[in-house]
């Protein structure tokens, strides 16, 4: 995608949503996008579809803002989270495959981590 905003440095952090019981929030640490999902799957989808637009958005109007860090209490949850299960991010990919809504890969190493502190509460 040619000069498209490198975000292989990003995280998705991934929590139980503090205002809609029984939702999840993805969270890009390096653009404060988020997706909500009843699962941690389904925040995933979302959340990688906000992503994809932001920087479709951005090629499209080169003055748009990627980068926005997300707050320091989000950034703060990333010293009790651990890795997504590569399961979790499999089964985004298969889901989108069947829905025929091929999202484009985004570039990079892309961390994706759960806050498991939150999971245990």
């Amino acid at each position: 995608m040619g000069n498209e905003p490198d975000l292989s440095s990003d995280i998705w952090l991934f929590y139980p949503s503090d205002d809609d019981p029984g939702m999840w929030v993805g969270h890009s640490i390096l653009t404060d996008q988020i997706g909500m999902g009843e699962s941690v799957l389904e925040a995933y989808i979302v959340l990688k579809r906000v992503i994809r637009a932001l920087l479709e958005e951005a090629k499209a109007n080169p003055g748009t803002r990627v980068f926005s860090p997300a707050p320091k209490e989000v950034i703060g949850r990333l010293q009790r989270s651990r890795p997504l299960p590569k399961s979790i991010t499999e089964r985004a990919e298969e889901a989108q495959d069947r829905r025929r809504r091929k999202t484009p890969a985004l570039r990079g190493n892309l961390r994706a981590v759960v806050d498991l502190a939150e999971m245990a509460a």
